[in-house]
């Protein structure tokens, strides 16, 4: 029987890429879904996602963790999501998006990564209640968009737009929200499926 191909896949960033919820009770990372969906739809390859996410991380912590992951480990693919915690800080949107650049800027160094994902950062209950954090948020989403339109070595997921916020309640079970900021897991299983289908169209086509 021949040997399938391993393709080792890094999903990166905070309590999004965790998948925490309730409270942080629970985990449901994307990175399930997205390896459920990836094995169907390529039986012919073996995939290998390592999820490292660190709850309240951000960005201006990230660069460091993300050179220990490319040095202990060959990955093919790197997915980043980050910023949501940078947001409430006095960092400005220049300031942020510098620091999730150098994330794939990082990534893409490593001989054997062959393209990163960016994410936007998602909606949440803030947007509508504070302008400035809604305004730094959409900047920051408008200079990923710019950079994944600049280098094709570079996949857009545009999560922002993907999926709207709406606040869950005891009433939607089928809710993909948990609370103000973190999906539940089913959001988190529709995050995986967004994920992969980027993995279909742009680098599997």
């Amino acid at each position: 029987m021949e040997k399938k191909e391993t393709i080792s896949i890094l999903a990166f960033g905070d309590s999004l890429t965790c998948g925490w919820s309730n409270f942080g009770t629970e985990h449901f990372p994307y990175g399930i879904n997205l390896h459920k969906l990836l094995t169907e739809k390529y039986p012919e390859k073996n995939f290998e996602i390592q999820v490292s996410g660190i709850s309240g991380q951000k960005a201006f912590g990230m660069p460091p963790r993300m050179k220990e992951e490319i040095k202990e480990k060959e990955y093919h693919y790197v997915i980043i999501l980050a910023g949501t915690n940078d947001l409430s800080q006095s960092y400005s949107a220049e300031e942020i998006f510098e620091q999730i650049s150098s994330l794939h800027e990082i990534a893409l160094k490593s001989d054997s990564v062959r393209k990163t994902i960016a994410i936007t950062i998602p909606q949440a209950a803030a947007d509508s209640h504070f302008k400035d954090y809604l305004e730094k948020k959409l900047q920051i989403n408008s200079l990923i968009q710019k950079l994944v339109d600049s280098n094709q070595k570079i996949e857009l997921v545009d999560l922002y737009s993907l999926i709207p916020f709406s606040s869950p309640s005891e009433n939607q079970k089928d809710s993909l929200w948990n609370d103000s900021l973190h999906f539940s897991s089913i959001g988190y299983d529709k995050m995986g499926e967004l994920i992969f289908n980027v993995f279909v169209e742009k680098i599997f086509n």
